[in-house]
């Protein structure tokens, strides 16, 4: 690498001319595609914490949910998705009912979460 810097550094100068490129490699870093969009149920769930617990965080890297995980921080962050650098977490938050009741309110969210989880 440091003969290429230097030969390109000498031609930036003009003091070379290299012939032209034959092909442009690859990046697969440079060229990364966004997430797939993931439709989920964005219904409000409306009923006491106590209701929808436990709560469990569900730690997603390199699992299935880590699509899902893309999917929406890239729709719902202010930012949008980015490829990460270095060490990282992914987690998502799990909730089971423990009523009935209240299960036609997240019925979409679970209903996903197991179609992602086969």
């Amino acid at each position: 690498m440091i003969c290429r810097g230097l030969l390109l550094k000498l031609q930036s100068d003009a003091l070379i001319i290299l012939p032209p490129r034959k092909f442009t490699p690859n990046n697969p870093f440079l060229n990364r595609k966004l997430p797939e969009v993931i439709k989920v149920d964005q219904s409000c769930i409306e009923c006491n914490l106590k209701d929808i617990q436990p709560i469990k965080l569900r730690s997603i890297r390199k699992m299935k949910f880590e699509k899902l995980y893309n999917s929406l921080i890239h729709e719902h962050h202010y930012l949008g998705y980015a490829q990460p650098v270095g060490e990282n977490f992914k987690y998502i938050a799990k909730a089971i009912l423990q009523h009935l009741r209240n299960l036609h309110t997240i019925y979409g969210f679970l209903r996903l979460l197991q179609k992602m989880a086969k």
